[in-house]
């Protein structure tokens, strides 16, 4: 919800999932246009590996992609 964006709210989340899953190679994904997720990704330490173009479903248009790793 909008009255919780800029809290910290998400970074604290994904770091705190990365404190207790020790799996790596880990992969993410978000929307080119989705600044706000894809800062999250790289605050928390996944590196942006490059964009592509996701297919449509029935619930998204097709949009870039943008695909991260971390470790």
């Amino acid at each position: 919800a909008r009255d919780h964006w800029g809290k910290n709210i998400g970074s604290r989340a994904v770091a705190m999932f990365l404190a207790i899953e020790p799996r790596r190679p880990l992969r993410a994904t978000a929307a080119r246009a989705n600044t706000a997720s894809r800062r999250i990704l790289e605050k928390c330490g996944f590196r942006l590996l490059g964009f592509r173009m996701g297919e449509e479903t029935d619930r998204f248009t097709a949009t870039e992609i943008a695909d991260y790793v971390l470790g």
